[in-house]
């Protein structure tokens, strides 16, 4: 097993009305809003000049979400734990 972040219902009851981009940014530590605040991705020191940034993918019940912008904390209450 690798090791993730969990969500909790907790937070995304206080999340309310974000979407799911901004509350993942908040609250997993390197990942970041992508441009305009749509998606999100990782900033990974690369050893190069500058950071490399890798996109994540968002699965809910096992399947990918492509828009998951769209998608609000409050949507996912009492249905889903995030694991990230």
């Amino acid at each position: 097993m690798g090791i993730g972040r969990f969500i909790s219902d907790s937070v995304l009851e206080r999340s309310g009305d974000l979407p799911l981009p901004i509350v993942l940014a908040s609250y997993v530590p390197g990942l970041m809003l992508g441009p305009g605040g749509r998606g999100i991705s990782v900033a990974e020191q690369s050893g190069l000049i500058g950071n490399s940034h890798c996109g994540v993918d968002v699965y809910l019940d096992g399947y990918l979400i492509d828009n998951f912008e769209n998608v609000l904390a409050r949507d996912l209450v009492g249905r889903v734990h995030i694991v990230v």
